[in-house]
């Protein structure tokens, strides 16, 4: 999905790699501070994923 909105707007790298790392932080905070779980960990624990898939995939 990030590679689509990559190409479609293009973006430079570094403006990429910033995005991933706030949208990690942010991902972290959410599943680390909330109950084990729950709705928001469990979304905190999926953007976690999509992210790691993502990166991998370069």
């Amino acid at each position: 999905m990030l590679s689509f909105i990559v190409l479609n707007l293009n973006f430079d790298q570094d403006t990429v790699n910033r995005a991933r790392g706030w949208a990690l932080w942010k991902a972290l905070i959410t599943y680390a501070r909330n109950e084990p779980r729950s709705e928001a960990s469990n979304w905190g624990k999926h953007v976690i994923d999509v992210i790691i898939r993502d990166y991998k995939s370069l």
